[in-house]
């Protein structure tokens, strides 16, 4: 599988069970905040993306407009003092199915589960990939039949909170 995004996007581009949004603009954050170069050129190239919309595992790579903080959308409220303070929510499968992506300097572009079980819960946040373009291969690879990072094979990297 492809090793870049403009890689990763013509491969999902070709996958009619996928849909790939047209480009907008790159997101706004916070200024202590800082994009990962990969999911910068992933919105300069597109608007986000929907893979294997009938499937049972279907995921969404939200528009930019709709990259925000995590705990605003999960819990209600920021908690600036806890480690979730920089995580964004970057992807969706369903109204409490998220996953979000650390813009924090010291772990900038990690991607944690951020299901409604385990968000912001240490010991719970599993990473499911190191940067955007290794969590986008990992959704497009799974085609929409299981989530990646539960499956036996899948080598675990840690918690969020190590």
């Amino acid at each position: 599988m492809a090793n870049n995004i403009d890689e990763v996007l013509v491969r999902i581009r070709a996958d009619s069970l996928c849909a790939v949004y047209p480009p907008r603009e790159v997101p706004a954050i916070q200024t202590h905040l800082k994009l990962p170069e990969d999911l910068k050129r992933f919105y300069s190239l597109c608007g986000g993306l929907k893979l294997f919309e009938n499937s049972n595992y279907s995921f969404e790579i939200i528009s930019p407009e709709l990259l925000i903080p995590s705990n605003i959308k999960i819990l209600g409220q920021q908690y600036i003092e806890d480690a979730s303070s920089s995580w964004y929510i970057v992807a969706s499968s369903g109204q409490d199915q998220f996953i979000s992506i650390d813009l924090s300097e010291a772990k900038n572009g990690r991607c944690y589960d951020s299901f409604m079980d385990a968000h912001a819960v240490v010991g719970s946040c599993a990473i499911v990939a190191n940067t955007f373009t290794n969590l986008l291969v990992g959704l497009y690879n799974s085609k929409g039949d299981y989530l990646y990072w539960l499956k036996p094979e899948f080598k675990k990297i840690g918690d969020a909170y190590d």
